[in-house]
């Protein structure tokens, strides 16, 4: 079996996961929501392949970003064009019924998100009424939140016997174990997973190397190694004019100080256990 390093460098012999990824295209079809935060680059399916490829990338998790609100479209729709690669995760601002997430499963959803990086999202209420209808849908939810609010957010969802996935590294200072060691509690539970991602937004230090966030890495792997995911955060949407290096994100890994084996869990073999692989029917359960 081939090792997560040789991951992004021979495409053709991986099943390697990009588990955080977003397209924004022409505002003439998919405008802005009103409570737009910011004004993305246009970034289309054609230009994500071309970085795909060249880090050896087989299977995605196409994010619905803040800035289109709950117009889900381009998420379905890059679903629906290449289906044996991508799988989604949907943004909702009303309480779904067991119909409507078992309609958004059937479209290859495998979660919905709440982003609350901005402030407030409206769609923690609508999560927050639709947990029945998620939880029969095998639907995981999804938290951007900083400054140790994800936590908080996750803790009811849990309980209520949902799975959560925590993005950026749950956005929290790497330095701090007032945020750390409540985190890592959550992670022994089992229900919560953590996004190796967008590492840019929470280390101090800063590239090359990241190497602040080793530390917290290492914590993180020595808990629950299977529950650790890797994300590009491609194409870095609020840092157009400091845009990283991709080959350096996916590099990240082995210099946080992960072993061959534990590369290849997070990159390849976690992944499917939560979102099942794209042309699956419905996600694996945790």
């Amino acid at each position: 079996m081939p090792t997560a390093e040789r991951a992004f460098d021979a495409p053709s012999a991986m099943a390697a996961w990009d588990c955080h990824m977003h397209l924004f295209d022409s505002e003439a079809h998919y405008p802005l929501s009103a409570n737009a935060t910011y004004t993305p680059p246009v970034a289309r399916l054609e230009d994500y392949d071309a970085v795909r490829r060249d880090l050896g990338i087989a299977f995605s998790v196409i994010v619905q970003p803040s800035v289109y609100g709950a117009d889900n479209r381009l998420v379905l729709e890059t679903i629906a064009r290449q289906p044996d690669r991508f799988v989604g995760i949907a943004c909702i601002d009303a309480p779904l019924d067991a119909d409507a997430a078992v309609r958004l499963r059937d479209a290859g959803v495998r979660g919905v998100r709440i982003n609350s990086v901005s402030g407030r999202d409206p769609g923690v209420k609508a999560v927050e009424s639709s947990v029945d209808a998620l939880r029969a849908a095998g639907l995981c939810v999804q938290i951007a939140a900083p400054g140790g609010r994800a936590l908080p957010i996750a803790r009811p969802l849990i309980d209520a016997g949902l799975t959560v996935v925590l993005d950026h590294f749950a956005m929290v200072n790497p330095a701090d174990p007032e945020s750390i060691d409540p985190l890592l509690r959550m992670l022994e539970g089992g229900r919560a997973w953590i996004k190796l991602s967008a590492c840019y937004r929470v280390s101090r230090s800063g590239p090359p190397d990241y190497a602040d966030l080793g530390p917290l890495v290492r914590r993180l792997r020595d808990v629950r190694a299977d529950r650790l995911l890797w994300g590009s955060d491609w194409p870095h949407p609020e840092f157009p004019h400091a845009r990283p290096d991709d080959r350096v994100l996916a590099s990240a890994l082995a210099k946080w100080g992960l072993a061959d084996a534990e590369r290849h869990l997070v990159l390849e073999e976690n992944p499917p256990h939560l979102y099942g692989k794209p042309t699956d029917p419905r996600p694996f359960s945790p």
